[in-house]
């Protein structure tokens, strides 16, 4: 069974073994990354991946009602062909952040500055850290951005996607038919939470 069905059995039979926890602690960071279907040469692909991985990094932090202060992002060719390119750059946002619009903003100007031409880029991918609870967000004075209407924003854009599908509501900037991602052709079918691909048995 393993430790954590030898965890569970022993539970059941009142010996603790986990600890208790009255408040689930805050996550201190969180990545979306993920090597390309096909390697990106051109600065407007890679702004579609970038933007893409953004913006699911956002719907994360919305979700688990976080916010985040430091971005990074990191580009890296093929590490087994020459020359190989791994670089990364991170940005402290003015105001800790889980608006997709803004990530997207300065990811975006991220990328421009660790593009390089001629070379094909094989992963990508982006880093949230520094993260707080959305409701204790320290403000900046100078800043001019009208929060409460992106975030309204936002929550509708989560919705529709909630109900109608991900990625039926996305920005223009993370494309239409993108040839970059990953295929997944041989995913593997989800029996446990998903009815049409429960395994059949003929005898």
């Amino acid at each position: 069974m393993g430790v954590v069905g030898l965890r569970t059995v022993l539970e059941l039979r009142g010996i603790s073994c986990l600890p208790l926890e009255l408040c689930r602690p805050t996550r201190k960071g969180m990545m979306v990354s993920r090597l390309f279907g096909k390697p990106i040469e051109t600065l407007s692909e890679l702004k579609e991946a970038m933007a893409t991985y953004l913006s699911t990094a956002g719907e994360k932090l919305r979700r688990e009602n976080l916010a985040a202060n430091v971005l990074s992002v990191h580009v890296m060719t093929d590490r087994f062909k020459e020359p190989y390119y791994s670089r990364s750059t991170t940005i402290e946002l003015p105001v800790a952040t889980c608006d997709t619009q803004e990530l997207i903003g300065y990811g975006l100007r991220a990328v421009e500055v660790l593009y390089r031409e001629g070379l094909q880029f094989k992963k990508g991918g982006v880093m949230l850290t520094d993260l707080v609870e959305s409701d204790q967000v320290q403000q900046n004075l100078f800043d001019a951005r009208d929060r409460e209407r992106s975030m309204r924003l936002m929550q509708a854009v989560d919705r529709v996607n909630a109900d109608m599908g991900a990625g039926m509501l996305r920005f223009a900037v993370q494309g239409i038919n993108p040839q970059w991602k990953v295929l997944a052709k041989h995913k593997s079918q989800r029996y446990t939470t998903c009815w049409d691909e429960l395994a059949s048995v003929k005898a």
